[in-house]
């Protein structure tokens, strides 16, 4: 029973969170959930983001897009970076999402930010740096999106990029729990997972050369029960709802993987992070 009325309590401060509308999919964002996306799901990916920004010789006054800059962290660390003869773009299908960045970060002279996708991205070219964190997955045509890379950089120009090869077994089985034992989580999102070594084929096919490629484990921890919960609803575009959640079954899987409702919940994700550069003429 206590654990019925805190998932009960939990979907009513998150519903309706959506994180993007790369394919035109039915957008379950409601406005302030846009503003409880950050602080729940961006401190693992911005702690990547970061590391990203290191690799990509940022200077002053470089021209710089944030592809599916979400409610902006990474976009005005770049902005930082770029200094103010520097210009930075922030740009993300979700309209509300941009509304929160312009209203966290809106009073930089150099940043603004726009709603639009990949297919947008000639409106601000020639650019030296793009960058997506976490983005990839979510578009489904690889190919066209490296194309409108490609031709919206400079020569010479680089395109950072990080992102997951998969979800973990543990989520797959979350999903069942919070959205139906009969849901995949692959279809139901359309996510499109490549391979690092698929990504290398793409870039050579598209044009780019490869400067830097890796891969990693990483650990995604999450210090409760309630945080795990939150950020899932709000990566699945609520999808998966907490107020759904077969109490029982979560149970279940707590115990199946070895997890403890009152204790940290930690898991592996493969990380792949790339740097693709535009040849120089």
């Amino acid at each position: 029973m206590y654990l019925y009325r805190f998932l009960t309590s939990l979907s009513s401060r998150t519903r309706g969170l959506c994180y993007s509308c790369w394919s035109g999919r039915r957008c379950f964002s409601a406005g302030r959930e846009s503003e409880a996306y950050g602080p729940v799901s961006a401190q693992w990916q911005t702690r990547h983001g970061l590391e990203l920004l290191c690799v990509l010789e940022l200077r002053p006054e470089q021209r710089v897009l944030d592809l599916g800059c979400s409610s902006g962290e990474l976009t005005v660390e770049l902005a930082r970076r770029v200094g103010q003869r520097g210009h930075v773009v922030g740009l993300d299908p979700n309209e509300d999402r941009i509304r929160v960045a312009r209203q966290r970060h809106g009073d930089a002279l150099n940043l603004e930010f726009a709603t639009g996708t990949n297919e947008n991205m000639q409106h601000y070219r020639p650019l030296d740096r793009i960058v997506a964190n976490f983005v990839m997955n979510w578009i489904e045509d690889h190919r066209r999106c490296l194309k409108h890379v490609f031709d919206a950089l400079k020569f010479g120009g680089l395109f950072g990029f990080s992102l997951v090869t998969g979800s973990p077994p543990f989520l797959h089985e979350l999903t069942k729990v919070m959205a139906g034992p009969e849901v995949d989580l692959y279809e139901m999102m359309g996510w499109h997972f490549q391979t690092r070594d698929g990504w290398g084929e793409l870039a050579r096919e598209t044009g780019f050369s490869v400067k830097i490629s890796k891969q990693n484990i990483s650990y995604n921890a999450h210090p409760t029960l309630e945080h795990l919960l939150l950020w899932w609803e709000a990566t699945t575009s609520g999808r998966c709802r907490i107020e759904n959640t077969n109490e029982e079954e979560l149970e279940r899987l707590l115990d199946e993987f070895s997890y403890k409702r009152n204790h940290p919940v930690e898991f592996q994700e493969d990380v792949i992070k790339i740097v693709l550069q535009k040849p120089l003429e």
